[in-house]
């Protein structure tokens, strides 16, 4: 059976999404994401059960102690998964012997089988293909590569700056609001759709102004070999992802789930997309 794999960024979100079906929850460690989740203290991590860990950040030198204390204070017992996009991570995960725990998640990049493949073949646990693929690209990849995993809900992250953006121009234009906040958007001028924009100490993060849904898709994913699922919950309503899980089991384990699943597009309705899977990004 495929995994279902969620972010979560805080106690009840981890509770709605277990309670809601999902096999693996995903945690951001404190100075270890390349994301806009809300960050895990090792100590918080220690009290929430088994999870995986979201360590997908690129890495300077003088950084990499902070992932190997991760590692090494986060009981190996307690780890699912650990994914990563910095290479430096393979030898540290090995020494503590997590390498087969390992999935690759360069968020946008990895695209191609032979990326698959040659990630595959260094005996980590997976790779997580880009969202930014059309769903016969994807299926391809999988029927040569079985066991990756694939994107089938939440917000795309879009755009990502190691800049504080929101500080500066909030200093440059002398508007007072929180930088921190998350509850800030952007909006195009000719566009009434809203992107939700954070901003961490590890930078600022633009996510899509649309939530992929990709129900009609997962069973032929599942077919072709896909190993787990994955949501991301960065800017979306905690209970919006906790019905997603839901759904996404009903399809999965049910013969007859067109009532789920149009019960969930009729509740969500404005802001779901199947996203790029429909659509080359890349001609």
């Amino acid at each position: 059976m495929t995994r279902i794999c969620v972010t979560a960024g805080n106690a009840d979100e981890i509770r709605k999404f277990r309670e809601a079906g999902a096999d693996e929850i995903v945690l951001a460690p404190e100075g270890c994401a390349m994301s806009a989740l809300p960050e895990f203290s090792t100590e918080e991590i220690a009290g929430q059960g088994t999870v995986s860990l979201l360590m997908n950040r690129l890495f300077m030198p003088e950084m990499l102690v902070k992932a190997e204390a991760v590692l090494d204070t986060v009981r190996a017992e307690q780890i699912d998964s650990v994914y990563f996009s910095d290479p430096a991570m393979v030898p540290i995960a090995e020494k503590r012997g997590l390498k087969d725990r390992l999935i690759y998640k360069p968020e946008m990049l990895a695209v191609s089988t032979f990326d698959a493949e040659w990630w595959m073949a260094q005996g980590i646990a997976s790779v997580s293909v880009s969202p930014l693929l059309t769903r016969d690209e994807i299926m391809n990849i999988l029927k040569k590569v079985p066991g990756l995993q694939i994107t089938v809900h939440g917000r795309l992250l879009m755009s990502v700056s190691a800049r504080p953006l929101l500080s500066a121009y909030r200093e440059d234009t002398g508007t007072v609001f929180d930088e921190h906040s998350r509850h800030l958007f952007l909006k195009e001028e000719k566009r009434e759709e809203k992107m939700p924009v954070f901003e961490t100490e590890s930078g600022t993060y633009i996510y899509s102004d649309f939530i992929q849904e990709s129900f009609d898709d997962v069973k032929l994913f599942a077919s072709a070999g896909a190993g787990s699922f994955f949501i991301d919950s960065a800017g979306s309503d905690p209970e919006l992802i906790a019905d997603a899980v839901r759904t996404l089991r009903a399809v999965m384990n049910e013969s007859d789930s067109g009532k789920a699943v149009q019960d969930y597009r009729r509740k969500y309705a404005g802001v779901l997309s199947e996203g790029y899977y429909g659509q080359k990004t890349i001609r």
